[in-house]
């Protein structure tokens, strides 16, 4: 049996995890399994004779989203059966057992109201209800060097110009979680020690340490009724094993999809991923869901209260 572990992250320094146009970057609201890999296996593979791309750490990460020191729960980004039963509320409600109801017959179509995914993106869970997490941002410009020279960029016909970067970072003290498993002795005693992450690292940006880790159970769909929310960057690969092995199966579905660029050992690769918060629910199918880097699959994730 796989042992899981929920880790809590903190950013101590600004954060700029890329996404740029021109000269402007503004950090994704997220950190990609990716980036958390990256920068512990280059501190790992120091003492390693093979080449690069043969380097194995042993572990498996999810992708890393905002979150709370007191959660217990991976709770997935822009989930989209979250909505406001009275928007004068400051917490937001699941609106799942309302559909099911209605695609059941306990429930009249129209009977309910619910406007699918106008929820929070990133939220924690207390008490079967959700609660919005704000992101506070910074905004700078810096002078962007070259990565190696150390100089500044080169624009034009051999003129050495300063190249402005506008920024638009994470304000420092954002918690972040993300689960992990496998040999994570390693992942820990990096954290702990501090990785840093995302852009302009020779600026002192991206700076994220450990701040706690918990013991995590991932459930497996074994009951009458599984509902599965789609957390961070899920393959495509593993949307469609879920779907031949739940053919005929699926009482309800809201999944969108997103293409994802990453860099891969000098080279660009683009990924099919399942949009985070994408939900399916499923009767009487057994699947055997295992981690794997970026997505995960959460299996009835009590925000849902179908019990």
């Amino acid at each position: 049996m796989t042992d899981y572990y929920l880790f809590f992250i903190r950013n101590e320094t600004p954060l700029v995890v890329n996404y740029a146009s021109g000269n402007y970057f503004k950090s994704l609201d997220y950190i990609p399994a990716s980036s958390i890999i990256g920068a512990v296996k280059s501190r790992s593979i120091k003492n390693w004779g093979g080449p690069k791309e043969d380097f194995d750490l042993g572990i498996k990460v999810s992708d890393a989203y905002p979150s709370s020191i007191d959660q217990t729960t991976l709770n997935p980004a822009g989930l989209v059966t979250l909505y406001k039963d009275n928007e004068r509320d400051n917490y937001y409600v699941d609106g799942l057992s309302h559909i099911l109801n209605t695609i059941m017959g306990k429930s009249k179509w129209g009977e309910k109201t619910i406007r699918l995914k106008k929820g929070p993106q990133h939220w924690i869970y207390l008490r079967d209800k959700a609660y919005s997490i704000p992101i506070e941002r910074i905004e700078t410009t810096i002078l962007k060097l070259d990565e190696y020279t150390k100089n500044p960029l080169i624009r034009g016909k051999n003129e050495r110009e300063g190249y402005i970067a506008h920024v638009e970072a994470i304000y420092p003290g954002q918690i972040f979680s993300f689960i992990a498993s496998g040999k994570i002795e390693v992942l820990e005693e990096s954290l702990k020690e501090g990785i840093y992450v995302g852009s302009f690292k020779t600026k002192g940006y991206g700076l994220i340490k450990l701040v706690n880790k918990k013991e995590f159970t991932l459930n497996q769909c074994d009951d009458e009724i599984c509902v599965l929310d789609f957390y961070g960057n899920v393959s495509y690969e593993t949307y469609e094993k879920i779907k031949n092995e739940c053919k005929g199966k699926i009482i309800y579905e809201n999944v969108t999809f997103d293409k994802r660029k990453r860099f891969d050992y000098d080279t660009w690769k683009i990924d099919i991923v399942v949009r985070s918060g994408s939900i399916m629910v499923v009767r009487n199918c057994k699947l055997n869901l295992e981690q794997e880097n970026g997505g995960v699959v959460i299996v009835n994730h009590p925000i849902h209260n179908l019990s």
